[in-house]
């Protein structure tokens, strides 16, 4: 298994430097060939999302679309598909960044009543609350 840098995800997603691209599409069909798992870490979800909807103006539909193509893509696996799923669903609906969200979902998943925040949009969320 091999993991992948979000830079790497940026150049195959939005092909803003084509030889680059073309080096991912290469390394993706040689791994899909050799059957290798690609790992994409909760991280770099993170990233990712932040990189498409603030460097890219993608919207969060846009931003979740993309996202979950990699999530249900077989050559790849993430550390929570249904952490990840639930947190692009609020992600899509809300007003927070992605990895409010996934931070979440994954607190939630590890036995937690809620996050505490400050964040007044956040608060007006289930699973959130004020110190």
């Amino acid at each position: 298994m091999l993991a992948l840098d979000t830079n790497v995800l940026v150049r195959f997603i939005t092909r803003d430097d084509e030889i680059q691209a073309d080096e991912v599409d290469r390394f993706l069909e040689n791994a899909a060939q050799q059957g290798e798992i690609l790992f994409i870490s909760d991280t770099e979800f993170c990233e990712l999302a932040w990189i498409l909807q603030s460097g890219y103006h993608l919207n969060r539909r846009k931003v979740a679309d993309v996202m979950r193509g990699l999530i249900y893509s077989y050559e790849i696996e993430i550390m929570a598909t249904s952490n990840v799923e639930d947190a692009l669903v609020a992600f899509e609906q809300g007003v927070g960044d992605f990895a409010d969200y996934l931070t979440r979902e994954q607190s939630l998943a590890a036995g937690c009543r809620a996050v505490v925040t400050f964040d007044r949009d956040l608060l007006k969320s289930e699973g959130f609350i004020k110190p």
